[in-house]
C-alpha cells in the first residue's frame, strides 16, 4: 500500500519528537518495515534521524505560525494540498483533528484513517486546557472528522465510547492502543539504576512520571504517602515531571508533613526514564481521566510495577492482580492498600512485573500495534474503497493471473510436499492458487499432498537408476521438462534448484526463474561442501548455465545476492525475494507440551534438520552438554530429523555424558512441528553455511527462542538480543552460553520468541512474498516475454 501521514508537529525542530509526530514516525518505520511504500508530509525545519526509509515532504509553514489555532488551521490545510503531489496515496492517515478533517474535504476520494490520543468533548468533561476559539475549532474539526472519515482508530475502549457519542459509527471504529519501543524501554537492573540516580538500596520508592495537570490527580499518591509515612519512614514518593500544579502540590505535601517523603525530580531526559522504572518499587498514576496513557506500559516494558486509575483506558493496559493494580482514583485508601500490597509482597510483585512484560510484548509494541492497524484498518478500507471505484476504473485492463509450473526436486519420496526444497515448492504453489493464479506441480510421485491446494500435480516415473546420485538426478530434471506444454509464450517456469533449472532453459521457450535457498560457490568457498566431486562439477556448471540463461534469479538472502553477482546474474534479472513460512501453519501454539507428553515445568531444547554433516548438528550436542551439565540437569535435547550423520550424533552424546538427555524424535509431520517449536524454552541452530534456513523462521514463527549461528540469511532476519541470539559458527562454547542465558531467565526468552514472531508475521508470511512474487517478478516476466 501507498500509505501517507499527514503530520502536525508541536515543534517544528523537533519532527518525530515533539506532540503527535512521534507516534506518526513509529508507524512510518514500522509501516515501511512491514513492505509499504510510506510519504510523510510535515512543517518540519529538519528531517527526522535516523533515516527510516519513508518519503518525507516537507510544506512551507505560513506566515501566522505560531502556537495558535489560525496557524495550525492554515499548516494542516497546506498538509492536506500537499496530497496532491504523491501519486495517488491508498489512504491517509492523520494523528489529529484538523488535519484528519482537511484532508477529508480536501480529497473526499482518499479513504483518511484517523486516530489522536484525545477527544476535546471528553477534555472538555475531564478539565479542558485550551482557549474559547481552539476548543470550538476543535469541537467542529472533530465532529467533522469522526463523520467523514473511512476509519476512526480508539486508542481505548473508554475513547470508542467517547467517538460514537460525537457521531461515528460502531462499524468504523477500531480499537487499537498505542504502542511502546521495546528497544528503548528494557529493564533496567535495581541496584543499577539506584546508583545512577542516588537512591538508597534500602528506600521504599513510589514512582510518578508525567505533567503535574489536574486530570493526573497526583494529590491522591502525596496523601497516600503521606498517610504511610510514620510507619514506613523509608517510603518516598518521587515526581518526576512538571507542570501547571506544582507549586500547589509542593504546598500539599507541607501541609501533610511529607517533605521528606515528597521528592520533587524535575523533567528527566527521554532516555533516563527506563532508569527511573528500574529504581522504583512501583509507578503510580492515580489519573482522574486518561485516555491511554504511555506511563503504564513503557514502565511494563522496563519491568516496573504499575498501580493504575481505574477510570479511563488504563484498565485497556492493566489486569489487575495479574499484570499490575487499579484502584480507584478518588479513593486515597484504596492506593494506600494497594501501594503497601506491593511493598510487603516481593514474590506476587516479581509474578506481576513477568506477566506485565510478556502483555506489553504480545500487545503493546511498535510492530505489534503497526500490523494490527494494517490487517483491521487500513488493508480493508482500501479494499471497501477498491470495490467502491466508478465502473470506468473497474473496467481498467487487468494483468493476467500467472499460470506457473513448478519442478519438484525432492530428496525423500516418502515425504512429498515437506522433505528438502519441495516444501517450497509446495508452499509457494499453494499460496499461488489462492491469490488467483494457477499453479501446476511437476514431479516423481503419484500422490498429490496437499490435494485441497488446488495445484495440478503432473507426474513422471522415477528413473531405473534411482535418483539419490547425479546422473538419476540429471535424467528426471530431463523427464520432468518433457512435462511442460510446447506453446511456451503462455506460462513461465519456476525451479527450486540449479539442474532442473539449466534443463528447462533448453527445453522450453517460456521463461524460467530459479529460486535456491544456497549457493554452491559459497559451499565450496567455505569448506563445508557435501558433495562428491561429480555432484559438485554438474551443479556449479548448471549454476552458471543458469545464471547466463534463466529470466529471473531469486536470491533468498542479501548473501546470495552476492554469490549470484560473482556468478554472471546481470543486476537487472536479479532479484532479493526471501523465502517465507505458512502462517496457517506455524504459529505459537497453546497446550503443545500436553500433547508432546512434556511436563509443564520441564527445560526443552530443541533442532531440527536432516542429520548431515552440513547443519553440524554436532556442535548443538556439545553446547547443550556444556549448558546444562551443571545448572540444569534435568534439561532435555529433543532433535527432531533423521539422516546419515545419526550414528556419529548418537556416539557423540554418549561421550559428553548426554546420551539419556538427547530425545530422538526422527522425522514427524509437518503439521506436528509447530508444536515442538511451540514447547521449546531454546531453539538451536548450528550449520555454519545454508543461505536461509527453512527451520529458524518456522521457529521465530511459532515463538520459540532462537540461538543460531550468524550466518548468511540467518543475519537477514535476526538481530542480535532483539529478536534471536546469534553466535559464531563451530563456537559450541558461545552457543552453550546463550542457551543458558534462555534458560536461566524464562520471561526474556519469552519476549525474545514474541519479537521473532512479530517479525516473521510481519514480513516472511508466504501471502505477502508470493504477492511480491507476483507483482514484482512473474508479472514483469510475462510482459516482457510476451513484447519479445
Amino acid at each position: 500500500m501507498r500509505i501517507a501521514f499527514l503530520d502536525w508537529v508541536l515543534d517544528p525542530a523537533k519532527p518525530g519528537r515533539s506532540g503527535l509526530s512521534d507516534i506518526t514516525w513509529e508507524l512510518a518505520q514500522n509501516f515501511v518495515a512491514l513492505g509499504h511504500d510510506v510519504h510523510v508530509i510535515g512543517a518540519y525545519d529538519d528531517a527526522p534521524a535516523p533515516e527510516i526509509g519513508a518519503t518525507l515532504h516537507r510544506v512551507h509553514r505560513p506566515a501566522l505560525w505560531r502556537r495558535n489555532v489560525i496557524g495550525q488551521c492554515a499548516t494542516c490545510a497546506a498538509l492536506a494540498l500537499r496530497l496532491r503531489r504523491i501519486p495517488r496515496p491508498d489512504v491517509v492517515m492523520a494523528p489529529e483533528y484538523i488535519a484528519a478533517a482537511a484532508a477529508t474535504l480536501i480529497h473526499p476520494d482518499i479513504p483518511v484513517a484517523f486516530t489522536t490520543t484525545g477527544n476535546i468533548f471528553e477534555r472538555i468533561a475531564n478539565g479542558n486546557p485550551f482557549d474559547w476559539s481552539t476548543t470550538q475549532t476543535y469541537k467542529v474539526a472533530a465532529l467533522v472528522a469522526a463523520r467523514r472519515c473511512a476509519r476512526v482508530i480508539a486508542i481505548s475502549h473508554h475513547m470508542a465510547s467517547w467517538w460514537q457519542r460525537i457521531g461515528t459509527t460502531a462499524d468504523r471504529i477500531a480499537v487499537i492502543p498505542l504502542g511502546v519501543d521495546p528497544s528503548q524501554y528494557r529493564p533496567v537492573e535495581r541496584a543499577t539504576a539506584r546508583h545512577t540516580l542516588g537512591i538508597p538500596d534500602d528506600e521504599e520508592t513510589i514512582l510518578f512520571v508525567g505533567r503535574f495537570s489536574p486530570e493526573k490527580n497526583v494529590q491522591v499518591a502525596i496523601r497516600a504517602v503521606a498517610s504511610l509515612a510514620s510507619r514506613r519512614p523509608r517510603l518516598r514518593l518521587r515526581l518526576v515531571g512538571g507542570g501547571p500544579r506544582e507549586a500547589e502540590l509542593r504546598a500539599l505535601a507541607r501541609d501533610l508533613g511529607a517533605e521528606q517523603s515528597v521528592i520533587f525530580v524535575g523533567w528527566a531526559e527521554r532516555s533516563t526514564v527506563p532508569t527511573h522504572y528500574g529504581a522504583s518499587d512501583a509507578v503510580v498514576l492515580p489519573s482522574t481521566s486518561e485516555p491511554f496513557a504511555r506511563v503504564p506500559i513503557e514502565a511494563m516494558a522496563a519491568g516496573a510495577l504499575v498501580i493504575g486509575s481505574r477510570a479511563g483506558g488504563t484498565p485497556d493496559a492493566i489486569a489487575n492482580g495479574v499484570t499490575g493494580l487499579l484502584a480507584d482514583p478518588r479513593d486515597t485508601e484504596q492506593w494506600i492498600v494497594a501501594i503497601e500490597r506491593v511493598l510487603d509482597r516481593p514474590a506476587e510483585r516479581a509474578a506481576m512485573i513477568a506477566a506485565a512484560r510478556l502483555s506489553v510484548e504480545e500487545r503493546f509494541t511498535w510492530p505489534v500495534v503497526s500490523r494490527r492497524i494494517v490487517d483491521e484498518v487500513l488493508e480493508p478500507m482500501v479494499r471497501s474503497a477498491r470495490s467502491n471505484e466508478t465502473p470506468r476504473q473497474i473496467d481498467a485492463p487487468r494483468k493476467t493471473d500467472p499460470r506457473v509450473y513448478f519442478i519438484d526436486y525432492i530428496l525423500d519420496l516418502d515425504r512429498p510436499g515437506a522433505s528438502g526444497l519441495s516444501d517450497i515448492v509446495w508452499d509457494i504453489a499453494e499460496e499461488l492458487t489462492r491469490q488467483g493464479g494457477e499453479a501446476h506441480v511437476i514431479a516423481p510421485y503419484r500422490v498429490n499432498p496437499r490435494p485441497r491446494s488446488g495445484v495440478t500435480l503432473h507426474t513422471f516415473a522415477l528413473p531405473p537408476i534411482g535418483y539419490r546420485n547425479i546422473l538419476g538426478h540429471i535424467l528426471i530434471a530431463v523427464a520432468a521438462c518433457r512435462l511442460l506444454p510446447r506453446d511456451g509464450s503462455a506460462y513461465l517456469v519456476h525451479a527450486p534448484e540449479y539442474l532442473s533449472t539449466a534443463v528447462a532453459t533448453f527445453a522450453t521457450t517460456a521463461p524460467v526463474i530459479l529460486t535456491v535457498p544456497g549457493s554452491i560457490d559459497e559451499k565450496i568457498a567455505s569448506g563445508a561442501n557435501p558433495y562428491d566431486w561429480s555432484v559438485t562439477a554438474a551443479l556449479w556448471c548448471a549454476a552458471r548455465v543458469s545464471a547466463w540463461r534463466c529470466a529471473r534469479v531469486l536470491a533468498t538472502t542479501r548473501e546470495m545476492m552476492r554469490w549470484w553477482r560473482k556468478t554472471g546474474v546481470a543486476e537487472d534479472r536479479l532479484a532479493l525475494v526471501p523465502l517465507g513460512v505458512d502462517e496457517h501453519v506455524y504459529h505459537r501454539r497453546a497446550n503443545a507440551r500436553t500433547r508432546l507428553g512434556i511436563a509443564a515445568g520441564a527445560r526443552v531444547v530443541l533442532a531440527v534438520g536432516r542429520l548431515n554433516a552440513e547443519n553440524e548438528f554436532a556442535t548443538i550436542v556439545d553446547a547443550f552438554a556444556a549448558a546444562t551439565a551443571t545448572e540444569f540437569p534435568d534439561a532435555r535435547l529433543h532433535i527432531v530429523g533423521a539422516g546419515p550423520e545419526e550414528s556419529r550424533l548418537r556416539a557423540n552424546a554418549a561421550a559428553v555424558g548426554v546420551a539419556d538427555r538427547v530425545i530422538w524424535r526422527g522425522w514427524v509431520a509437518r503439521e506436528q512441528l509447530p508444536d515442538y517449536y511451540s514447547a521449546a524454552d531454546a531453539f538451536a541452530f548450528g550449520a555454519s553455511t545454508g543461505g536461509l534456513p527453512r527451520v529458524v523462521i518456522e521457529a521465530m514463527a511459532c515463538g520459540a527462542p532462537v540461538v543460531a549461528t550468524a550466518i548468511s540469511g540467518v543475519t537477514d532476519h535476526i538481530t542480535d538480543r532483539d529478536t534471536g541470539y546469534l553466535v559464531p559458527p563451530r563456537d559450541p562454547a558461545a552457543l552453550a552460553e546463550r542457551l543458558r542465558t534462555l534458560l536461566r531467565d524464562p520471561v526474556e526468552s519469552r519476549a525474545l520468541g514474541a519479537r521473532a514472531a512479530r517479525h516473521v508475521h510481519g514480513t516472511l508470511g508466504w501471502p505477502s512474498i508470493v504477492r511480491r512474487l507476483i507483482d514484482d517478478v512473474y508479472q514483469p516476466v510475462l510482459a516482457r516475454h510476451a513484447r519479445q
